[in-house]
């Protein structure tokens, strides 16, 4: 076969370069007006977490009569998810952290009579609280005698500390720390005015829980709960001045039902809650992040307010009480 057969027209071989060169100037230019790949590309979910602020790793607990009776429970902040750390029959409620956020303690009806009980972070080794060995060894050997962190709007902080094995309420500013009860009683439950002036606090002083208020310093003690055998505790500040508070004078601690009460401090006449009154309590920070319960939709609900937005944490029709923060580990 002779290589002469495959010779082209001159002319067809300049009509084949001006094709390639169009076809190359029609690719170029279409690059320059092809918008960048990158720009239309879509936005992978792990760059806006990138871009935004940290992710949320927060939790709160709480305690509610969703199942019936009253639980202590758990809320990872980010995804809202809940978790029932006390589930049985009884009544348990009324949790405080430890500072590490590790443990919990909690008043339970269990064994009839409300008590104190103490459990892991997760609900797990549930044991009663008791001038014993095993609590006098757990306290000593995990460490943990500093409970139940507030922090005021004025940037103090109330703690309850086990450091002398009695029940101590603690100021803390700056770096300055001061025994703010200094008696041989149980104190506990610490709880911030609005104004960061005055706490709120419980103690059985007198021999049985009572619900009582002081100055920031520890001065100007004054009884809030009235001298009656019932077990009062568990105070908080509502928006107005006045104090609410847990009571079993009327309402045994026990199934779903509670008895709160509320209180003037500069006129100590405790009346109990009823469905007519709307009440918003005192905030629990978290640097600018605030929880609190409110019954202004008709029944107890906790909320999250940052700056002006305000999320509705628990909107169900059960009573969500007494919300706190856990410590960051």
């Amino acid at each position: 076969m002779s290589a002469s057969r495959f010779n082209l027209p001159r002319r067809v071989v300049f009509s084949l370069i001006a094709a390639v060169l169009i076809l190359v100037l029609l690719v170029w230019i279409y690059a320059l007006i092809l918008p960048d790949p990158a720009a239309v590309a879509p936005t992978h979910p792990a760059s806006t977490a990138e871009a935004s602020a940290e992710p949320e790793i927060r939790s709160i607990m709480f305690m509610s009569n969703r199942d019936g009776d009253w639980d202590i429970y758990v809320m990872t902040l980010a995804d809202q998810s809940v978790t029932n750390l006390t589930n049985n029959d009884t009544a348990d409620g009324m949790g405080s952290f430890s500072a590490d956020g590790g443990a919990i303690s909690f008043l339970s009806s269990r064994n009839g009579q409300l008590e104190a009980f103490n459990m892991n972070a997760d609900g797990g080794d549930q044991f009663q609280v008791a001038n014993d060995l095993r609590t006098i060894m757990s306290i000593l050997t995990s460490g943990r005698l500093n409970w139940d962190f507030h922090l005021s709007t004025t940037g103090q902080t109330a703690f309850v500390s086990l450091r002398d094995l009695n029940l101590e309420i603690y100021g803390q500013n700056g770096d300055t720390e001061t025994n703010l009860t200094q008696n041989g009683a149980i104190d506990w439950f610490p709880a911030w005015s609005a104004d960061g002036t005055r706490l709120a606090f419980g103690s059985d002083r007198t021999g049985d829980q009572e619900v009582y208020v002081m100055d920031a310093d520890g001065t100007n003690l004054t009884q809030l709960s009235g001298d009656n055998p019932a077990y009062d505790v568990l105070p908080v500040w509502v928006d107005d001045g006045r104090v609410l508070f847990m009571s079993e004078r009327e309402v045994a601690f026990a199934g779903g039902e509670i008895g709160l009460y509320l209180v003037n401090p500069d006129d100590p006449q405790p009346v109990r809650v009823t469905d007519d009154d709307v009440l918003t309590i005192a905030p629990e920070l978290d640097g600018a992040t605030a929880i609190y319960m409110s019954n202004a939709d008709g029944d107890w609900d906790i909320y999250r307010r940052d700056g002006a937005t305000v999320i509705n944490l628990t909107d169900n029709d059960t009573d969500d009480l007494f919300p706190t923060w856990k410590p960051s580990s």
